[in-house]
C-alpha cells in the first residue's frame, strides 16, 4: 500500500475517533503547479509557506531548509547543462545553458511532506520529476500519454495570470473543471493551448481520448472499508479524483442505500459515504473541510453527490 494513502487513511481513522465535525473555515488559497513553462508558482510568497495542521506533532524542517535540501540533492544528480539560482522569495530559477527556462516553487511539496513527515522521499520524488520534465521539454508529445485531471477555478484563473492557457472542459458550475496532463511517469506537465494545437487532435476529442488513456493505463482500484457507509478509494496517489470521470462510480461495489456522497479534499483523495448513514456524512463532510486547508494541492472542500449517472454538488 503506498505510504501516502497510509498517511492518509491514519488523518481519516484519527478523525473519527476524534468524532469531529463540519467546521466553518474558508479554503486556503490554492498553490498551483502549471506544466508549459516547468513552472509551480504559488498564490503568496514562498518565504512566508506556513506549516498546516497534522495528525502528530512532528519535528519538522522549515521551508527554507526544504528548498536547500532540494538544491543540493538536484546540483548532485544534474550535469553542467542545467544551473538553478534560489531566489529572494525561495523559489528557483532553472537555466539551460546559461538560459533561463523557468522557475521551480516547492510550496505544494513542503505542504504534502508537512503531512507526511519524510522530508528525504518528498525531496526526492521532486528531483526525479523535475529532472524527467527537464529531459522530456523539447521532445515529442505521445498522445496516449494525455491524462485528465480535475482541478479547481483558482488553478485555472492563477495559470492564466501568470501567463499560461491551458486546455480545459467545465465540470461542475464555474467551480470545478477538467485539464489535461502528459504523464510522463514520475511528473506531469499541464496541456497548454499551444502544446495542444501542434499536435492536430479534434478539440472535441480531447476529453473521450484521455479518458481512454487514464482508464488503460491506471491499476486497479482499492476500495478499502473506514466504518459502515464510509470508504476511501485509492489508485496510484495522483489519479484519484480522475476517476470520476471514467465510470467508475457505476462499477463501484459497496453497500449504498442512500445517494452516493463524495469528498475530493486534494488531488489524491476519493471518499465515499452513504447519505443516509448520518454518522459517516458528518465524517465525510467534516475530513473533505479539514483536509482541503492542509494538503498542497487542494480541489474542493464541498461533498458532491452521483445519482443516475450524473454529478452534483450536494
Amino acid at each position: 500500500m503506498k505510504k501516502m494513502f497510509v498517511v492518509l487513511l491514519v488523518l481519516l481513522n484519527a478523525f473519527v475517533l476524534s468524532g469531529c465535525v463540519q467546521n466553518e473555515q474558508e479554503p486556503q488559497d490554492v498553490i498551483v503547479r502549471t506544466g508549459a513553462d516547468m513552472t509551480q508558482p504559488g498564490d503568496s510568497n514562498a518565504s512566508d509557506v506556513s506549516e498546516p495542521e497534522t495528525a502528530d506533532t512532528l519535528e519538522l524542517m522549515d521551508y527554507a531548509a526544504f528548498v536547500n535540501l532540494f538544491l543540493d540533492t538536484i546540483t548532485a544528480r544534474i550535469g553542467d547543462e542545467y544551473t538553478f539560482e534560489l531566489l529572494d522569495d525561495l523559489s528557483i530559477a532553472v537555466f539551460q545553458n546559461g538560459e533561463h527556462i523557468g522557475d521551480i516553487s516547492l510550496e505544494n511539496t513542503y505542504r504534502e511532506y508537512v503531512l507526511d513527515g519524510d522530508a528525504e522521499q518528498a525531496v526526492n520524488q521532486f528531483v526525479t520529476g523535475t529532472l524527467e520534465m527537464l529531459m522530456h521539454r523539447d521532445a515529442g508529445i505521445d498522445i496516449s500519454t494525455i491524462m485528465p485531471v480535475i482541478r479547481p477555478s483558482d488553478f485555472v484563473a492563477h495559470t492564466r495570470d501568470v501567463g499560461t492557457e491551458l486546455v480545459y472542459e467545465p465540470l461542475l458550475d464555474d467551480e470545478l473543471y477538467i485539464l489535461f496532463v502528459i504523464d510522463f511517469a514520475a511528473t506531469v506537465r499541464f496541456l497548454d493551448i499551444d502544446t495542444f494545437e501542434a499536435l492536430g487532435v479534434p478539440r472535441e476529442d480531447i476529453l473521450e481520448l484521455s479518458i481512454v488513456n487514464l482508464t488503460n493505463m491506471l491499476p486497479a482500484a482499492e476500495v478499502t472499508y473506514v466504518e459502515e457507509g464510509l470508504y476511501i478509494v485509492s489508485v496510484d496517489d495522483y489519479y484519484e479524483t480522475s476517476l470520476l470521470l471514467t465510470g467508475f462510480l457505476d462499477e463501484i461495489d459497496i453497500p449504498i442505500s442512500g445517494e452516493m456522497v463524495i469528498g475530493i479534499p486534494g488531488r489524491n483523495i476519493l471518499i465515499i459515504a452513504d447519505s443516509e448513514n448520518q454518522d459517516a456524512m458528518d465524517i465525510l463532510i467534516g475530513f473533505t473541510q479539514e483536509y482541503h486547508l492542509m494538503t498542497g494541492y487542494p480541489i474542493s472542500g464541498r461533498p458532491l453527490k452521483y445519482s443516475n449517472g450524473i454529478l452534483s454538488w450536494y
